[in-house]
């Protein structure tokens, strides 16, 4: 955060334990962390032991980070114990391992671990955490719901009422869905005008048909029909439904053409598509995707998961079902973040922010006249049963994060539920609608913001941030007086 400035002298001490079974392999994590921190200017005090249930007596000492050097180990040995530890240890812990049979950012979200390497020689980079100054405080957190497309907006104008009091930077963000890619949009600082800039989104970027997979369909078709039928023959509970799905296209749009637009945008503002980058820019970026055969959460930019591109991470992040087809990564296929978890907070949480600005773009339309959303079709039903759903999970979450962390502050931003300029269909491209959504999620920013001021100040100060009060941005209401707002009011009002 601005008026956190980091300390740059590197004279300084760090105390760490190493853990290994071997004892040659100690006496080598040792001298290495030693030297590296002598030629990053520092000094370490190196404590040694040989197993887990030894490290957990050194807890007793002030520790800047446990190093735990296990080469050779298999990580069904190791994950038990190293939950054991992270229970009762909170500081940073680095992991050295050569297990081929565990992905690397596993160790990240399921051990909890900060740095993970696969040799000894790879572990500089956990030296410099060790030697950095301490804040004291924790880290601030900028949490992005999906959304759709509007949604998208939505959070776009959010973001812009932020900047205006002066919340214009965080330590964390977090992205899922829509959500994604306004998160990686403001972790690299683009300029709101360029973020804004819409003529540049055409319909033809947003619906882009997905080409290759009716290809596909069509040039296997034959065969799979073949090997089908003769499957289906011998099946004594045969689904028929099931069967004929499978010669149809998972769904009638590619976001390939989302993913270049990002990376253009990226290009052009001087950002970076590399987690890692980003990481050296002292900014954390979290995108969220859901596996979709085993339906599990996939974290990018964990530790240990830094290597797929930024805007390939966004793909998959916002790959709604049966609009957007799955997103290969990895010989694995991806889907929209917000189908695993509707609430991320407990990603911002681990990663040790005490101050959540969560701006969930998506509640459901609450109405004073009975049978309105009804006399919208099925559509108008599917949209309001959709974000029911999805706002009551999110609403749970954050009740019970906030009862299992009462330290952390957690600030949702959304619209008011009783708009009826806020319901409408989140896959509309609608440059009319996109104005609409840009100036209601800023209005519903503000409206929060300045419903809580006194409080959110305070948050803010604690963090070395001072937020003000400006002046309302003249362009975003000016397009409030848009036909489209006044044309969609009059429609959901029945006016």
């Amino acid at each position: 955060m601005n008026g956190r400035g980091r300390e740059s002298n590197w004279d300084r001490k760090a105390r760490v334990l190493i853990v290994s079974e071997k004892p040659r392999e100690l006496a080598r994590a040792k001298k290495f962390l030693q030297e590296s921190a002598s030629k990053r200017g520092g000094r370490l005090d190196v404590l040694t032991c040989r197993d887990f249930e030894s490290a957990h007596r050194f807890l007793t000492y002030y520790l800047n980070g446990i190093l735990l050097d296990l080469p050779g180990m298999t990580a069904s040995s190791i994950m038990p114990a190293l939950k054991r530890l992270r229970r009762d240890y909170s500081g940073r812990i680095a992991l050295v391992n050569d297990d081929p049979s565990v992905q690397a950012y596993t160790w990240g979200r399921i051990g909890r671990v900060d740095f993970f390497a696969n040799t000894i020689q790879s572990i500089g980079e956990f030296v410099d955490m060790l030697l950095a100054p301490r804040l004291g405080r924790g880290k601030t957190a900028l949490l992005l719901e999906g959304g759709g497309i509007l949604g998208g907006f939505t959070e776009f104008g959010s973001v812009r009422a932020l900047y205006d009091f002066g919340i214009r930077d965080f330590d964390i963000y977090i992205g899922i869905s829509a959500g994604a890619f306004v998160a990686t949009c403001a972790a690299n600082k683009i300029p709101f005008r360029m973020m804004l800039e819409r003529r540049k989104l055409e319909w033809a970027q947003v619906y882009y048909p997905n080409i290759s997979e009716v290809l596909s369909k069509i040039v296997t078709f034959v065969p799979n029909l073949y090997r089908g039928i003769t499957k289906l023959w011998g099946e004594p509970n045969k689904d028929i439904p099931l069967f004929l799905s499978s010669f149809f296209v998972t769904s009638l749009l590619s976001a390939k053409r989302i993913r270049t637009f990002l990376e253009r945008i990226l290009e052009e503002a001087q950002g970076t598509n590399s987690f890692t980058a980003l990481r050296e820019r002292g900014k954390e970026l979290y995108i969220i995707a859901t596996d979709l055969d085993t339906t599990e959460r996939r974290v990018f930019g964990e530790v240990g998961d830094m290597e797929v591109p930024i805007s390939q991470a966004v793909e998959a992040s916002i790959a709604l079902p049966l609009t957007y087809s799955p997103v290969r990564i990895d010989d694995r296929y991806y889907i929209d973040g917000a189908i695993c978890n509707a609430a991320n907070i407990d990603i911002a949480i681990e990663h040790g922010a005490d101050l959540i600005i969560c701006v969930n773009p998506l509640v459901p339309f609450i109405s004073k006249k009975r049978g309105l959303v009804k006399n919208l079709g099925p559509l108008g039903i599917l949209e309001q049963s959709y974000r029911s759903i999805l706002h009551q999970i999110l609403l749970r979450k954050i009740e019970r994060y906030k009862s299992e962390n009462p330290k952390v502050t957690t600030i949702l931003i959304e619209p008011d539920p009783e708009d009826p300029t806020m319901f409408h269909n989140v896959l509309n491209a609608s440059r009319k609608l996109m104005d609409l959504a840009l100036v209601h999620g800023y209005r519903s920013a503000r409206k929060v913001i300045e419903s809580q001021f006194d409080f959110i100040q305070k948050s803010f100060l604690y963090h070395g941030v001072e937020i003000h009060r400006e002046r309302v941005d003249e362009k975003l209401e000016e397009a409030e007086k848009s036909r489209s707002s006044e044309k969609s009011r009059k429609v959901m009002t029945g006016k």
